[in-house]
């Protein structure tokens, strides 16, 4: 999935937002988990130019065991650019939903408003990428749950991004509602299956649960099968639609 330009957008603002935070003398990792080598292997090229590999266990454990909030933010726009420039999130040495963990370990909800404004566009502007751009059809399932769910590691609330899902009527957005239903957890009683990442923000998940139960899911579906009537898809949307019967 290639960045669209609102998207790009978004991280050039994180990078204004957040260019007030220098780097600092000493990240301070965690002496029983790194040398002073990974500290340096940090100052070694200039923000923008560092790669995956530079950054890659400082992105595993920022916050938990290394730095703090200051130095986090400092990182935090190439941390996220390469988050959604890599085809690969494990190029950044973790997993996309523990990258976005960091937010709420940071406590962002806390920062100055710009900030949180920045990081919040961020989220909005990757989420509408997914939406909009989808990613290949064998994916649209496995792709669309890990970003959700890298989102709901941010956010307490993910009923705007859920809403934004409904609003939005593209072919991609309607694959990854009906691949969502018919091949996740989603629509079990119980959470056995769900991805693993959901556990911790049971909360969150509840919020899917209950919107893909939703009445307006349900229209979206039978929307989609009559507006693509006579392609592969209707039958998809179709089982989906049944499903939550």
């Amino acid at each position: 999935m290639n960045p669209s330009p609102r998207l790009l957008a978004s991280v050039e603002r994180l990078y204004q937002v957040f260019a007030t935070y220098p780097l600092p003398r000493y990240t301070n990792p965690c002496p029983c988990c790194h040398q002073a080598e990974d500290d340096t292997k940090l100052r070694s090229k200039p923000l923008r130019n560092l790669e995956s590999g530079d950054l890659q266990k400082y992105a595993m454990d920022a916050i938990l065991t290394w730095g703090d909030e200051e130095v986090f933010k400092h990182f935090l726009p190439r941390l996220f650019e390469l988050s959604v420039a890599v085809s690969a999130p494990e190029q950044l040495g973790t997993d996309r939903e523990i990258l976005f963990s960091k937010f709420r370990h940071a406590h962002w909800q806390t920062w100055p408003d710009s900030e949180q404004a920045a990081v919040r566009d961020f989220l909005h502007s990757l989420w509408e990428d997914v939406l909009r751009c989808g990613f290949t059809y064998d994916n649209y399932y496995r792709g669309t749950e890990s970003r959700l769910c890298s989102i709901a590691q941010a956010e307490d609330d993910i009923g705007p991004y859920l809403r934004q899902w409904t609003e939005t009527e593209t072919l991609e957005a309607c694959l990854t509602l009906s691949g969502l239903i018919l091949q996740s957890a989603v629509t079990l009683k119980r959470n056995a299956g769900r991805n693993q990442f959901w556990r911790g923000r049971d909360a969150q998940y509840q919020q899917l649960k209950d919107w893909v139960r939703s009445p307006a899911v349900e229209e979206k579906l039978e929307r989609a099968a009559q507006r693509w009537m006579d392609t592969d898809f209707q039958s998809e949307f179709v089982a989906a639609r049944n499903m939550l019967q």
